[in-house]
């Protein structure tokens, strides 16, 4: 796996503040315009979303890029609601969606 659970804890505790740090948004947003990479995959950890499905988060999220940023200049706290709200219309990922 790509994240030890140690490592995957510390994300888990640290919640959506992760990304906010200085050039996590870029990073993110590249990869998630790419659909894989590490950002993107820390960030379905800190979503809390199960391994098998974080695959399938990637490509949901590529697909709504546009949505998700929707904006160049677009805050971590907007990215995360878009994120829900891309969630939240998708059956397999909706139980994802949460506030948490």
């Amino acid at each position: 796996p790509l994240y030890s659970s140690a490592a995957s804890d510390v994300y888990k505790r640290q919640g959506k503040s992760w990304f906010a740090m200085n050039g996590m948004m870029n990073e993110l947003s590249e990869d998630m315009a790419m659909g894989q990479g590490e950002a993107l995959t820390t960030y379905a950890v800190v979503l809390g979303v199960a391994p098998e499905d974080r695959g399938y988060f990637a490509s949901v999220t590529h697909q709504h890029f546009n949505q998700i940023f929707s904006s160049a200049d677009v805050t971590a706290e907007t990215v995360h609601s878009n994120t829900l709200a891309v969630l939240k219309n998708d059956p397999r990922l909706a139980k994802y969606a949460t506030e948490a």
